[in-house]
């Protein structure tokens, strides 16, 4: 992996552990959504950056990014609704995972991103919704902001860029500065 991809791996697995932190001062129903998606997230960023001392993390990679770009936003929306309005029951959050998890493995299935980004996509109507209808000031406009930046990373995960890292890190910490 070259210079630029090592970076941009550090900043997105930097980008979860402080949002990791973060959610230490958030309610327990949204902590548990929130350190989800951190490890969701730090995952693909640590395999690539262990993919130069073990050659078989560099292919695991790829899928361990769709992975996370399929199930991080959803648990990030689920944490959304947790934090804004009520908590969702046990169901809505089976069915919701289970789709991101279902729509995760077509995309390594298929070697296609395109599921895993059209659910990153469900994810952040889902986040836009809820901001829109609760969040208030501030938190609004963070995580408003962070469903274009995700959207940004759906588009850019697509043409398999490792800019989409980038995206992702400046998301997830805009969510975690939302809640």
């Amino acid at each position: 992996m070259d210079g630029a991809g090592i970076f941009f791996a550090a900043i997105l697995g930097l980008s979860a552990i402080a949002a990791a932190l973060l959610a230490h001062a958030t309610p327990q129903a949204v902590r548990q959504y929130q350190r989800l998606a951190c490890a969701l997230f730090a995952a693909p960023a640590a395999a690539l950056l262990l993919s130069d001392m073990v050659p078989s993390f560099g292919a695991a990679a790829s899928a361990v990014l769709l992975l996370a770009v399929a199930l991080a936003p959803m648990t990030l929306a689920l944490a959304m609704q947790a934090a804004f309005a009520q908590p969702p029951s046990r169901a809505t959050t089976a069915i919701l995972l289970l789709c991101a998890l279902l729509a995760g493995l077509g995309a390594i299935l298929s070697s296609y991103a395109l599921p895993a980004s059209a659910m990153l996509v469900v994810a952040d109507l889902l986040i836009a919704v809820i901001a829109l209808r609760h969040a208030r000031g501030l938190a609004r406009i963070e995580a408003l902001l962070a469903t274009i930046v995700f959207a940004l990373g759906a588009f850019a995960t697509m043409t398999d860029g490792l800019e989409a890292l980038l995206f992702f890190a400046a998301g997830l910490m805009g969510i975690a500065l939302a809640l």
